[in-house]
């Protein structure tokens, strides 16, 4: 069974369609601050989608990075305070709303998708601790942005003496998904006060770069529609990771795309050579997936397009390999 794209979007949700392409920004400061992200209001959606709308897009921050703690556990951490330098980001909370399955169509859909980790040499993720105190491993979807924060641990004191390194670890969103929707992970650490064994979660980060861009598209959709633009600012919110999708743009099988990158989609749609400029819709990441979990027959023709920054850094660093992944040398 095929659906067209316009049923596929009134699948996932009933948003406005934004028509302007946007140029990204010359710089992206990791201390911007972006707006917590939530799904939209329940009575907008199909009956599939209404408990995806319950999930909130939990925006968690990260704003001071000052220490270096537990070197020798399962995973390096850091302490989150007021001193160090800036560190913002929206990520996925873990919900049991979003809970794809062994050969589900969300997994499959997604495992060519590329993620990227700061990790120690011997690939174990550095943590950080959040407002709840909880030790947190990110997966980011844009390289820069994980680059951007390996070099901020980089200014840690413990980093300083040079036997530890910092590396920028790729991997794929199935991965990724099934890291974020597990148990959490014991890292051998023992917790202030209850002497509990600590626990590691993984959580997802949306890029930055395109954050910003789904939030200029809204806003643009705003001035556009100024009678529904304060009901549009009270029922759409920022997407933790945005999907840009345009109905017309399709694959050589005819498949309906899915963009991670509003300046792929801009460039497929002009080398197409199709008509007028893209108008161009935004989704939240979450929301396809779970709309791909109830509903998998109506997403077997769609296909996500990773963004192509996230490809070729990934290419770059598979052929330059790990050569400090080694046991150090014996004294």
């Amino acid at each position: 069974m095929h659906f067209s794209l316009p049923l596929l979007l009134a699948l996932v949700a009933s948003s406005n369609a934004f028509n302007t392409p946007l140029s990204a920004p010359k710089s992206h400061s990791s201390q911007s601050r972006c707006r917590s992200s939530s799904s939209l209001a329940s009575r907008h959606l199909p009956p599939f989608l209404a408990a995806a709308a319950t999930f909130s897009l939990a925006s968690v921050g990260f704003p001071k990075v000052v220490e270096a703690v537990g070197q020798q556990q399962a995973a390096t951490a850091v302490n989150v305070n007021s001193g160090g330098v800036t560190i913002m980001k929206d990520v996925i909370k873990k919900s049991a709303a979003i809970s794809p399955t062994a050969g589900s169509v969300a997994l499959k859909k997604s495992s060519g998708i590329p993620v990227f980790m700061v990790c120690t040499r011997w690939g174990s993720p550095f943590m950080v601790y959040g407002p709840t105190g909880r030790p947190t491993a990110l997966y980011f979807l844009s390289p820069s942005d994980a680059h951007t924060m390996s070099q901020e641990f980089l200014q840690l004191p413990s980093m300083s003496s040079g036997r530890q390194s910092i590396h920028v670890m790729s991997t794929n969103m199935e991965r990724a998904l099934r890291q974020a929707t597990a148990e959490d992970v014991p890292t051998g650490g023992i917790g202030e006060g209850d002497g509990k064994v600590e626990t590691m979660e993984y959580k997802l980060v949306g890029g930055g770069k395109e954050r910003w861009q789904a939030k200029q598209l809204k806003q643009s959709a705003q001035e556009k529609n100024v009678k529904k633009s304060q009901k549009l600012a009270a029922e759409q919110k920022d997407p933790s990771i945005p999907i840009f999708t345009v109905e017309g743009l399709t694959s050589k099988k005819g498949e309906s795309l899915l963009f991670f990158s509003l300046d792929d989609l801009n460039s497929a749609w002009s080398s197409q050579k199709l008509p007028g400029s893209p108008n161009v819709e935004v989704f939240d990441f979450v929301d396809v997936l779970k709309s791909m979990e109830e509903s998998p027959e109506a997403f077997k023709t769609v296909k996500f397009v990773s963004s192509s920054e996230a490809v070729e850094y990934k290419q770059s660093i598979t052929k330059k390999g790990n050569n400090q992944a080694k046991l150090p040398r014996m004294r």
